[in-house]
C-alpha cells in the first residue's frame, strides 16, 4: 500500500507540478497574446507586444499553446540552430561537423548578463530594439539584474502594484497579475519571471 501511495505521489508531482513554469508562461502568453489582437481589431494605433524568451533551447512547448493567439504577439527565442564546420576527410571526400558553442543560447549560457546587455544596449538610445516582455529564469535574471534595471525591466506585478497605487493614492489595493510561475523545487531555476519595460504596459 505505501508503494501505491508514494507512486501516486510522485506521478501526481512530476506530471501536474514539476517543471511545470514554462506551461504556465505560455499559458500566460497566449492569454495576453488574444486580448492584445483583439485591442489591434478594434485601435488601429495598437500593435502586437515584442516578447523574448531568453530560456534554454526549446523550453517552451510554443506553437503548440500559442497557435491562433500569436496575432497579438512577436515572439524571439534564443537560435538554437547548429553551426556546421566542413573539413576533407583523407580521401578528399567534405564531412560535415555540427557544434553549438558559438549559437546565441551558448553565448546566453555563458554570461547572461553580458548577452542581455549586448542584445538591447542600442534600443537604450532609440535606435535598436527593445521589447515589452523578457521571459527568463529566475536564477538567470538575478544574474542580470544589474542589466536589467538600467534597462528598466521588472516583473509585472510590480509594475501594476506602483501604478495602481500612483492612481489611488497608494492604497493598500493593488491590481497583481500572475508573472512568477512556479517551476522546480529541485532545479536552480526555481520559477520562471515574465518582465516588462516600464512605459510599456502589456495590457
Amino acid at each position: 500500500m505505501i508503494v501505491v501511495i508514494s507512486n501516486v505521489f510522485a506521478i501526481g508531482y512530476f506530471s501536474q507540478i514539476h517543471q511545470r513554469g514554462p506551461i504556465s508562461l505560455v499559458d500566460h502568453l497566449a492569454e495576453l497574446g488574444s486580448q492584445r489582437a483583439e485591442l489591434m481589431r478594434t485601435q488601429a494605433s495598437v500593435t502586437a507586444l515584442d516578447v523574448d524568451i531568453l530560456m534554454p533551447c526549446h523550453s517552451t512547448p510554443m506553437h503548440s499553446y500559442l497557435h491562433g493567439s500569436n496575432q497579438g504577439l512577436r515572439i524571439r527565442t534564443l537560435d538554437c540552430s547548429p553551426r556546421f564546420h566542413q573539413e576533407l576527410d583523407a580521401q578528399g571526400v567534405a564531412r560535415y561537423w555540427a557544434f553549438n558553442n558559438d549559437t546565441a543560447h551558448a553565448e546566453f549560457l555563458r554570461d547572461p548578463s553580458a548577452f542581455v546587455m549586448h542584445r538591447y544596449e542600442a534600443g537604450l538610445n532609440s535606435t535598436g530594439y527593445l521589447p515589452q516582455l523578457i521571459a527568463m529564469f529566475d536564477h538567470h535574471e538575478l544574474l542580470c539584474q544589474p542589466v536589467l534595471r538600467r534597462l528598466r525591466y521588472a516583473e509585472v506585478s510590480m509594475l501594476r502594484c506602483v501604478a495602481t497605487a500612483i492612481q489611488v493614492g497608494f492604497s493598500d489595493h493593488c491590481d497583481l497579475q500572475v508573472t512568477r510561475f512556479f517551476h522546480s523545487h529541485f532545479d536552480d531555476a526555481k520559477y520562471v519571471l515574465l518582465l516588462e519595460r516600464a512605459g510599456h504596459v502589456a495590457s
